[in-house]
């Protein structure tokens, strides 16, 4: 089984310039290539509420009785 401590060893024991390299790299992918930037990633919370408000639909009303 995979646990986290043994990641953070893998990476511990990686030389601190290799680590830094291959951080950059994948700060690079994620920001190009997945969407996960602030602008983008403002951009599709505009869109679900958008969504949301055009989908809206209220709740049906609902009648109390008094029981005796």
């Amino acid at each position: 089984m995979y646990e986290v401590a043994d990641a953070f060893k893998y990476w511990y024991d990686i030389p601190k310039n290799e680590r830094k390299i291959k951080g950059l790299k994948g700060r690079e992918y994620f920001l190009s290539n997945t969407g996960f930037n602030a602008k983008l990633m403002c951009e599709k919370m505009i869109d679900g509420i958008e969504t949301t408000f055009k989908n809206w639909k209220p709740r049906k009303r609902f009648d109390l009785f008094k029981v005796l």
